[in-house]
């Protein structure tokens, strides 16, 4: 099964920016695929933790902060003196256990037995994870016995169909993201390379813009096309060659080297990458969610404290909105 279904991100308030983020850091781990098939168990338990449960799933282990955590390392039972390889706290009670077991472990379901023992030993826990660092993880959920699993390498296929677009001419909200979140756009000129290609894309593929913003190291759009998906890869190709040849011509070292060295392990045909995996198109489906998205959009610089007033944000449809023209056409919902 799929790692977002939509009943459970419908459910969730979200923070697009905190679900970029947080999916790099699982491209970082997807990267280490290699790496972590070959590590012993016992080397990489605290990894495995770091790299998933906190980096991607927001968690903050004690070792991170002893004093404000919600997943602990070894956490020892209530009744015995047996230690669970992690344990999730809820308002300071354990509310989940995890077990880790080697690469080589193909029968979680005899792991999950031994792991139940623990549950028992915690009385306020529901939930077992097991995990053999190749499925993320094989979920037991409470003690009735809820079973779902979830590979983290088969299902997820390098980000690059967690997102599909089922209404193509619909508009979406989509987020493209500077790999390693490297802030590439406090350079003006790389910030005109994609306001020159919004508007190459508005004459030659019928894109319609109904808002946008470009932060320091992402951009959010609302956007529509004839055919968004090949809309967005043109979008995504052409900038990234532009922006390389500019940071070329202008010899900043720093980032392209940074460029090289986060490029992820599918990219071998390229030195380089600029963008991270995919734009997380999400469908506008009514009026109410349009407004809440371009609200979203125009606040955020404020919302990062950079200006006062939304309108003040000089790469945003937010003066467009006030009736300023701004650096792009934008077809106004309002």
């Amino acid at each position: 099964m799929t790692m977002f279904q939509k009943s459970v991100l419908k459910s969730v308030s979200q923070d697009e920016s905190i679900i970029a983020l947080r999916w790099a850091k699982f491209q970082e781990f997807l990267a280490k695929k290699e790496f972590v098939k070959s590590v012993k168990e016992e080397k990489y338990q605290d990894g495995f933790l770091k790299d998933v449960f906190e980096n991607c799933l927001g968690y903050t282990l004690d070792s991170t902060k002893p004093n404000d955590f919600n997943l602990e390392r070894e956490k020892k039972n209530e009744t015995d003196s047996k230690k669970a390889d992690g344990a999730i706290y809820l308002n300071d009670e354990v509310v989940g256990i995890i077990e880790l077991k080697a690469q080589n472990t193909k029968n979680l379901d005899k792991a999950t037995v031994q792991t139940f023992g623990y549950l028992v030993s915690n009385s306020n826990a529901h939930y077992v994870i097991v995990s053999n660092f190749n499925e993320l993880p094989s979920f037991q959920l409470s003690r009735g016995g809820m079973h779902i699993e979830a590979n983290l390498y088969d299902n997820i296929q390098m980000g690059r169909s967690r997102y599909k677009i089922y209404e193509p001419t619909h508009p979406h909200f989509v987020t493209c993201t500077i790999l390693h979140w490297l802030p590439i756009f406090t350079r003006q000129e790389n910030v005109q390379i994609i306001i020159d290609c919004i508007k190459f894309l508005q004459e030659k593929h019928n894109l319609k813009l109904y808002a946008y913003v470009i932060l320091e190291n992402h951009l959010h759009m609302i956007v529509s096309s004839d055919e968004l998906h090949k809309t967005m890869q043109s979008f995504k190709q052409y900038t990234a060659k532009q922006i390389l040849e500019m940071l070329k011509k202008a010899n900043v070292k720093t980032i392209l080297d940074q460029l090289m060295f986060y490029k992820k392990a599918n990219h071998k045909e390229k030195t380089y990458q600029v963008w991270e995996e995919g734009y997380q198109p999400k469908l506008i489906q009514n009026d109410e969610t349009m407004i809440q998205k371009i609200n979203y959009i125009h606040h955020n610089p404020v919302k990062r404290g950079y200006v006062d007033e939304a309108q003040h944000w000089r790469y945003s449809s937010a003066r467009d909105y006030e009736g300023i023209k701004g650096l792009v056409e934008v077809e106004r919902f309002w």
